[in-house]
């Protein structure tokens, strides 16, 4: 990767992590501690467990097929497809609750958002398949900037959580117009163009031969869309159980406790969602790195590669933690404007299982590049069912002190479970 491609990926990684918390901070001052908890659970626990569905787990396939097995039509086709099923799953979970009507719409319009996000990401997949990471981070810094800063000025401006909600709806599909559509078609004239040089010049070499093997499949067809979500589908259901599991304590604090504790537990889950997403952006890149040195046999280089993301994340983590215990609750009472301070263990714990969660991100596409998508599969299923019983369990006897411990012990039995298959 060149420079300019860890700097915007990092930029881009940052600012997206970054953006729940400007939205839930901006409509916690503005609009109170009640509207901020439902904005946050639509946002930044629905929205998210969404999002992943719209991915149909055909993201790893789409940045490792440099071949082009399958065009981009293909992927756009299924990504539309994901986005309609997760927008179907949102409305019957809606269904199901029984919400006041703002209520029910801003948690609705906030998932649509996190929905348009998923549909951006198969551009942003492409762009890193055509060699272009830096449009990748661009694209998540510009589009996430434009989006919350559309949804700041008409929030400030009418104190009105619904058209501001709205507003942010339309700030997404423009974005995706001008930072997303408008760039890839850039590049996909100028690959034509060349295309056509090369053809017009008569060249005979190997590179224009290789060019021409790749280009030779042009037309739209069904039959591999469904190539690819069978290749997909192990990552696509263990991609969703993942995020619900990450996700599970928050699911059970929602349901069994009052919105104000929500809110709280809300916001004291912002920090581990925040390195939750930062982590995922940042190891994706490597997914091909991981992929090549399996591939190649070198098991060493592989391991050495794992356990250096694995250096890093235990870094900061520690740095994660001294700030959690001595500043965490200040920090994080003064930015939400509420007092946190009877909270300290609820966020120990809480970011604990963050931390524990980034190492499951780096050993799950280290499984993914080893496609170990069943074992993964598996294992994702046996801690969801373990989730059903504790996550309730302990926010009926323990509050939020048992939410946020249960969250610590599912990131925990899976970290331990992933570290079993990489190594043995």
């Amino acid at each position: 990767m060149s420079k300019k491609d860890i700097f915007w990926n990092i930029a881009g990684s940052v600012i997206f992590a970054l953006s729940s918390m400007l939205f839930t901070v901006a409509t916690n001052r503005l609009m109170g501690n009640t509207i901020g908890g439902v904005f946050f659970f639509g946002m930044s626990t629905l929205g998210q467990q969404l999002l992943n569905i719209s991915y149909l787990g055909m993201r790893p396939l789409q940045i490792t097929d440099v071949k082009k097995t399958y065009l981009f039509g293909e992927y756009v086709f299924l990504r539309i497809i994901g986005c309609l099923i997760s927008l179907g799953f949102g409305l019957i979970f809606l269904a199901f609750r029984q919400y006041q009507p703002i209520d029910f719409w801003v948690i609705c319009l906030t998932m649509t958002y996190k929905i348009f996000d998923g549909f951006a990401d198969v551009y942003e997949c492409e762009f890193q398949r055509k060699g272009f990471l830096f449009l990748t981070g661009q694209s998540n810094a510009f589009r996430t900037l434009f989006a919350i800063s559309i949804y700041l000025i008409v929030l400030w401006t009418s104190k009105n959580i619904l058209l501001a909600c709205v507003c942010l709806n339309v700030a997404a599909i423009v974005s995706i117009w001008l930072f997303n559509v408008l760039p890839l078609r850039q590049i996909s004239l100028s690959e034509e163009n060349k295309e056509n040089r090369l053809k017009k010049e008569n060249l005979e070499s190997d590179e224009n031969h290789d060019l021409q093997l790749i280009q030779s499949r042009e037309k739209f067809d069904l039959a591999y869309c469904i190539k690819i979500f069978k290749q997909s589908f192990s990552l696509f259901a263990g991609g969703f159980l993942e995020i619900y599991l990450f996700s599970a304590s928050r699911y059970a604090v929602e349901i069994q406790a009052e919105k104000a504790l929500y809110g709280d537990y809300a916001t004291l889950f912002m920090p581990t969602s925040v390195i939750n997403l930062v982590t995922a952006f940042l190891v994706r890149p490597y997914i091909s790195v991981f992929a090549q040195y399996w591939k190649d046999g070198q098991k060493r280089e592989f391991q050495r590669s794992v356990l250096r993301l694995c250096m890093i994340i235990f870094s900061c983590g520690i740095l994660a933690i001294l700030l959690s215990v001595t500043l965490g609750v200040q920090v994080l009472g003064w930015i939400y404007h509420k007092n946190l301070n009877q909270y300290i263990l609820v966020l120990l714990w809480i970011i604990l299982g963050g931390i524990v969660n980034a190492f499951n991100t780096i050993f799950y596409y280290a499984l993914v590049a080893r496609e170990k998508q069943r074992n993964i599969l598996i294992v994702y299923l046996l801690v969801f069912l373990f989730s059903l019983v504790l996550c309730p369990f302990g926010v009926q006897f323990y509050g939020l002190v048992g939410a946020a411990f249960s969250h610590f012990l599912l990131m925990f039995i899976l970290c331990i479970t992933f570290l079993i298959l990489i190594f043995c």
